[in-house]
């Protein structure tokens, strides 16, 4: 898995240690539950799946960079009301 950091890197350290540690979480949660759906799906390669990571917004989001199927499969579930409260990049928009 691979998380781009789109804006500019924070102007304070601890900024910079607020934004790692929230990536740090972020990858734990994410790395989880991609596992359970790595079970189901073999297609899924964790190396294959990009995360987009907004400093100054805090905010995570599945990036265009994912291929195909994966980036499809991914946001159409990103959408499903049963499933979205257990979905790590939801909590922070």
């Amino acid at each position: 898995m691979k998380i781009n950091w789109l804006s500019e890197t924070p102007e304070n350290g601890s900024d910079i240690q607020n934004s790692l540690k929230q990536e740090y979480n972020f990858r734990q949660k994410t790395t989880m539950f991609l596992l359970e759906l790595i079970e189901s799906k073999d297609w899924i390669d964790l190396s294959l799946i990009e995360f987009d990571f907004c400093p100054k917004l805090n905010s995570f989001s599945i990036s265009k960079n994912t291929p195909e199927p994966v980036y499809s499969f991914l946001s159409e579930l990103s959408t499903k009301s049963s499933v979205q409260s257990k979905i790590p990049w939801l909590e922070y928009q």
